[in-house]
């Protein structure tokens, strides 16, 4: 039996399991709901009961594939005595758009707007509630001034990570395995102050060609070069609106974690002392890790308001349960 025959027939053993597991539970009082991991539950399941009036039943289903796997199961049986607005799936879009991802659509399966959900905690209005509900910023003054700072690094950080990001791309255009477990932004640029200005600062391309092959033990280290590189990072920004699209999740959260740290331990410090500013000292222990990334979004998530898509999703397969 090939590695890939034993995969398809591991994933029909689960599928029967978490069949019969559905079956038992079903009834028209309940809503199925199928994640990729459990950052995902954690974050869907409270906007799923706002608006489901049901008993809540979630499945981690531990990645993409697996979530695939269960709903082309499901729907093979013709979604016989279901109600497939009942059964409910959700999975990031990642680089599925210009990778060729061979992923199922249809009314009840929900694809993030962006490269994942992680991408949905870096905005503005997310940093504003940190601000006042975390470190307890009062004064509008330096709140807006401390929002001006983020922005313009927030900037930043997309201007000089597009580079990584076209080498995360391009792995996934061309097919090669390149596991990112490993790989850990925050080893790629630091916030600091630059001429007593806050300021981002990256390490330089070659650098990063380095740390990702190395990281992702990719075997042919001469797969990059400036005209690929080039290349990825023309079509990345042609093809998409913004760069939410096409960066990863844990990266882009992973800035964010990176600024309150630095913010709390050192620039707000700053301010205390120079304008009197009253602020609550607030450890931010989370860290730029996947489980860093998860914890961040137990923490972070009565910030971020339910995503316009979301909501119509939901509303939607509510109003045809």
């Amino acid at each position: 039996m090939t590695r890939e025959e034993f995969i398809v027939q591991k994933y029909k053993i689960q599928n029967k399991k978490l069949f019969f597991q559905i079956k038992a539970e079903y009834n028209n009082k309940t809503v199925h709901c199928f994640f990729e991991g459990n950052a995902d539950e954690i974050f869907y399941r409270n906007y799923i009961e706002t608006i489901f009036e049901h008993n809540f039943f979630g499945y981690i289903c531990k990645g993409k594939i697996k979530v695939e796997s269960l709903y082309l199961y499901l729907k093979k049986l013709n979604w016989y005595k279901w109600n497939k607005n009942r059964l409910l799936f959700f999975r990031d879009k990642d680089l599925d758009d210009i990778a060729n991802g061979n992923y199922s659509k249809d009314e009840n399966i929900f694809e993030t707007k962006y490269y994942s959900i992680e991408n949905y905690f870096v905005d503005k209005e997310v940093f504003r509630k940190i601000l006042k509900d975390i470190f307890k910023i009062r004064d509008k003054k330096v709140n807006e001034s401390l929002l001006l700072t983020f922005k313009r690094l927030h900037n930043k950080f997309y201007e000089q990570i597009l580079f990584f990001s076209s080498m995360v791309a391009y792995t996934r255009v061309n097919n090669i395995n390149a596991p990112l477990e490993n790989v850990k932004i925050s080893e790629m640029f630091e916030i600091t102050f630059i001429n007593d200005k806050l300021g981002i600062i990256f390490k330089d391309s070659e650098k990063q060609n380095e740390y990702f092959i190395e990281k992702t033990k990719i075997n042919d280290n001469d797969i990059f070069d400036n005209v690929q590189i080039n290349k990825i990072q023309a079509k990345l920004i042609e093809y998409y609106n913004h760069p939410k699209e096409y960066i990863r999740g844990k990266f882009e959260l992973c800035f964010l974690i990176i600024f309150f740290k630095f913010l709390n331990k050192k620039y707000l410090a700053k301010l205390k002392t120079t304008n009197n500013i009253k602020f609550q000292d607030e450890k931010i222990d989370v860290h730029c890790t996947d489980k860093g990334s998860d914890k961040a979004i137990e923490r972070f998530l009565s910030k971020v308001k339910i995503p316009i898509e979301l909501k119509q999703f939901l509303q939607f397969n509510y109003n045809k349960r």
